[in-house]
This record gives structure tokens, sequence and C-alpha cells, in this order.
């Protein structure tokens, strides 16, 4: 068993060094080398459940976590239209009538950029890969730094970066052999693990020797967008394109469905929601802000791994992790493994109604497990949520699962352990949002909640006459002791005995810590 203090392990890797352990075994393929990362770079071992004090009280859970994906072959029809490596997927569009299917062959396919016609579907092989970086050579050495001449990118600069990455704004990355690279905002802060840019000059500063080694610049903003509806694409490899901070390297129009893809290492996020979208079956990690994110009613997240997203360095507190779908309408979030990610794991906010949050694995979020805020109707059913919110410093936000100027919602059949909170409803009455801004109408029923996984309970600013009314709490399995003081009520912790007198909870049962399911 491994005993992680908080404050290590990934509160400690910075972006560029989360990529460099990975990239390696990314390109190459899931092997032993992956779980060498997975035990050194997370410091997680092989129990399923570690935690030691931090000297605060705070403890940090650290679960060990394989990567589960697998890529399948697609089906492939004999019509197909076949794109080599090198040739343009555009030029092959507009050539072809609306509906036509292209497989782009085995290969790297850089610098591509399509906009597709309505019904159209690319298909990729066992090793197709669409980059949007570009190679760079020809470098010249002043004094200890290389310089690589008329690099001129204009990439929209959006977000809000944490203090360590001030350049997560810039939407270009450079790589070193696939290894990200931390990009700096002066010549004078370059050494061997940093890069800068002079937008005047075109003039790109190097730290490290490039001779021997393939330097990458990402340069375009996006593999595939445009307005065309009912758009598929399948088994393809997407990499390093400079989307900004809220965009996507797939921006995906109506009725699009995606299937079986792996997008990693693209700069702001991997996929931007659509209307009707639906992502299955696919791996989206080591984006800059983002696995997917955006609005749209209808759309289905379903099967999906989601992992290590948020290494550009953007803040959590303004938009990173897993996912973030805004405005939402009856979005289906289900069967998804959602792990590792800097910020919350599966997020919706902003006016969002109908959402179901159902059978998800969501774990070692630095921020929320599930976070449904200032929103309409939730389902949150079936999910196992355990080792999140430990990187969240803000009292209550670090919850498994945290409800908060939402409702109606039922909480129901979850198991959730050793989060640094457990499940929290939250209210802020100076919030506002389309559904009326109150935590209203939640029920949290039949859920295994581990006593150390934190705490469980409200807070805000909606009347204590409210619990046991419009939100209820009844017939969930509680595992620890009754004498532990792990419930909230606004300003009050309570033990067991004392929490069933205040917030009823009938039907709800404490039984031991080691019986948990």
């Amino acid at each position: 068993m491994y005993i992680e203090p908080i404050g290590s392990a990934l509160g400690r890797l910075p972006p560029g060094d989360l990529a460099a352990r990975i990239a390696p075994v990314t390109f190459l393929g899931m092997g032993g080398r992956w779980i060498s990362f997975i035990l050194v770079g997370f410091m997680v071992a092989t129990s399923c459940v570690a935690a030691q004090p931090d000297g605060s009280g705070t403890t940090r859970v650290t679960v060990a976590i394989e990567p589960e994906w697998s890529r399948t072959e697609a089906n492939v029809p004999p019509s197909a239209i076949r794109i080599p490596a090198g040739s343009s997927i555009q030029d092959a569009v507009d050539a072809a009538e609306e509906g036509s299917v292209f497989l782009l062959e085995s290969g790297l396919h850089r610098l591509q950029q399509v906009e597709p016609k309505n019904g159209d579907t690319f298909l990729g092989e066992e090793g197709t890969v669409l980059s949007g970086a570009q190679v760079l050579d020809e470098f010249r050495q002043e004094d200890d730094l290389w310089v690589h001449d008329g690099v001129m990118v204009a990439g929209e600069e959006r977000g809000e970066c944490r203090t360590e990455f001030p350049a997560c704004r810039l939407p270009e990355d450079l790589f070193i052999d696939d290894e990200l690279i931390m990009r700096v905002l002066s010549v004078e802060d370059v050494d061997e693990s940093s890069w800068f840019l002079d937008p005047a000059s075109g003039e790109l500063w190097l730290g490290r020797d490039p001779a021997d080694h393939t330097i990458e610049i990402s340069v375009l903003p996006f593999a595939f967008a445009g307005e065309a509806n009912g758009v598929t694409l399948e088994g393809l490899v997407v990499e390093k394109y400079a989307s900004p901070a809220q965009r996507g390297a797939l921006v995906t129009g109506t009725g699009w469905t995606i299937a079986n893809t792996e997008v990693r290492f693209n700069h702001g996020q991997g996929v931007r929601l659509g209307p009707a979208l639906t992502l299955r079956d696919s791996y989206l990690h080591h984006n800059g802000q983002f696995g997917v994110a955006g609005a749209g009613p209808g759309a289905q997240i379903i099967g999906n791994e989601i992992s290590h997203n948020g290494t550009a360095g953007f803040s959590a507190f303004w938009a990173a992790g897993g996912t973030k779908f805004l405005h939402v309408t009856d979005l289906v979030l289900e069967g998804n493994f959602v792990h590792s990610n800097w910020g919350p794991g599966l997020w919706t906010d902003g006016g969002g109604d109908g959402t179901v949050y159902m059978n998800n694995r969501v774990v070692n979020n630095e921020h929320a497990g599930i976070k449904h805020e200032i929103s309409g109707g939730a389902e949150i059913t079936g999910n196992h949520v355990e080792g999140n919110g430990f990187g969240n410093s803000v009292d209550f936000r670090g919850a498994g699962i945290l409800v908060r100027e939402s409702g109606p919602a039922t909480i129901s059949d979850n198991r959730v352990l050793g989060n640094l909170d457990a499940i929290v409803l939250l209210h802020q009455d100076d919030r506002t949002n389309d559904t009326g801004n109150r935590l209203t109408g939640v029920v949290v029923t039949d859920n295994d909640i581990a006593f150390d996984g934190g705490r469980v309970g409200y807070i805000g600013d909606v009347s204590e006459d409210d619990l046991g009314e419009d939100i209820v709490f009844e017939g969930n399995r509680y595992y620890g002791d009754e004498s532990e003081t792990v419930f909230v009520v606004k300003g009050k912790t309570l033990d067991f005995a004392a929490w069933k007198e205040t917030a009823h909870d009938n039907g709800s049962v404490v039984e031991a810590r080691d019986s948990f399911p």
C-alpha cells in the first residue's frame, strides 16, 4: 500500500512534466511502460485506496489506475474513397458528393484542416494520425540557446492561467520527440525545459540542443470543423492542434458522431460539443483545457475514457478539467471512465437541464468528481466516485458529488468513497441562472458512502426549514463509526445521531467500514 500526503503526486507535477512522462508511451502503445508512468509519475501503487494525514487533518486518497481504452477496427465499405498520408483530405472532400465515405490510410496526415459536407464519414486505419503541428529544423545557436527564425503564428489568445503557467493563453505548443515543453513569456526565462516565441520577429528560442531530435510546433486551430450535419469520424488519432481555450481540435456540427477515436495533446479542448453529438468509445487525454466541452442539446457521451486533461495550466476555477457543458439540455453522460484530470471530472454549468450522469467511474480528479452547477434537473445514479477533490482548496468544493444552485436532482445508487468531501449540496443566493437560482428538489437516496470520504450534507443560504422537505436524505448506507462528525448542515458539524435528528435521513444506517461493497 502506498500512502501519499496531499500536495505531492498530481499537485506537484506541472503539465510539461506530465506530458514528458506519458508521451513516449502514448505514441508507442499501452504496455508495461504506461503502467511504469502511472506508478512513477503519480506515485500510486497497486492498492485500491490509501491515505495519510497532511498535518491539518486533511487526507489525500490516491487510487491505482491503469488505462483501459483500446482501439477497434472500423468497418470500411469497398466504396470508400482512399486518401493516402500526405494527400489533401479537403481536396478529396471537395471533389466528392455529400455523404461520401473516406478512408484515411495509415500514416501521418500532417497539417490537415477539413470542413466536411453533410453526411460525410471519415474512417481511419491502425496508425492513422492527423497532426496540427509543423516540423522545425535549421536552428542556429546563440550562446547557450538555439534559435529558429521565421515562426509566424497568430493564434487566438484566451483563458485564465494558473500562476505557474502564465503562457497558457497562447495556443501553440512545442514538442521535442513527442514531449510537451513548457512555454515561457520571455527569452530570459528559457532554460533546457522551456521555450519562447517572439511574435514580432518570429524567433523561437529553445533551451535544449535540437540536434538529432524532432521539434514540432502546433500551428493549426482545428482538424475538423464546419456547419455540415451528420458527419462521422471513426478510428482516427487527432493530436497537436493549436486549439485556443474554449475551442476544440474537433468542432462538431449538428448530429455528428465521433467513435473509437483518440484525441490527445491539443491545446484547448479535444472535442467541442455540438447539438446531438454522439461521442462514444473514444479516448480523450492530455488536452490542455478539457477533453470535451461545449453547449448544445441532446448530446450523448457514452463509454469514453477521459483522462489527464488540463495540462496547459488553465485555472480550473475558470475552466479546465475532464469535461464542462454549458446550457445543455438532455445531456447523457453514461459509462465513462473519467480520471486524473486537472479540474472537475464531469461538470455541467450555466442553465443545463435534464442531465443524466449514469454508471460512470469518476476517479482522482483534482476538483469535484461530478459537479452540477447553477442548472436545472439532473439524475446522478449508479456512479463510482473516488479520490476526487484534493486539488481544490476552497471549502466543500472538492466533493465527490457536488450539486449547487440546481434542481430538481436525484442522487441515488452511487458508491462514494475516498474523496475530499463526499456528497455536498451548496447554495449561494447571490448567483443567478435561468432555472431560478435555487438548490431545490434534491433527493439523496440509496447511496453507499464511506466516512473516510469526507463530509456529507448541505451548506448555503436556503433556510434549514427546507431541509427534510425540499431537500431529502433517505435510505443511504454509511460506512464508519456513528460517533464520527462527518455530517454538516450549514455551519454545524454533526455525528450520525444529531444528523438524523436535524436532517431526518429516514431509513439510513451506519455499517462497519470494512463492509463497504
